[in-house]
């Protein structure tokens, strides 16, 4: 996959987070479904994302690609009991915006409302 290959199924995963996460957390917290498709999400995001830092030569330390990178290796690790839903929906719902936001500037995408 090319740089920007990996930029757009980067966007494209954030996105399909942001549409099945629910805005409240008493929602979020009825869905268990949508909470392990969620965590699995940025799993996969946090994939994507070591893939193109790699492919960029980037250092390790450069955001937003560790601050993925991290997260998905601490959903990958969780056991049972190890994440809070309330932790996962805050982190998600207080990020994802920032995070769609920068992605899509690196990939000259328009945000979408």
């Amino acid at each position: 996959m090319t740089h920007d290959d990996l930029l757009d199924s980067l966007l494209v995963t954030l996105r399909h987070i942001d549409r099945i996460s629910p805005r409240d957390l008493e929602s979020w917290e009825r869905q268990p479904l949508v909470q392990l498709a969620v965590e699995r999400l940025w799993i996969t995001a946090g994939n994507v994302a070591e893939e193109y830092r790699r492919c960029a030569e980037l250092p390790r330390s450069v955001d937003p690609w560790s601050q993925l990178y991290a997260r998905r290796s601490k959903y990958a690790h969780a056991l049972v009991g190890d994440l809070s839903p309330a932790r996962v929906w805050n982190e998600t719902i207080d990020e994802l915006d920032e995070l769609i936001a920068q992605i899509g500037a690196l990939c000259n995408d328009p945000p979408l409302g």
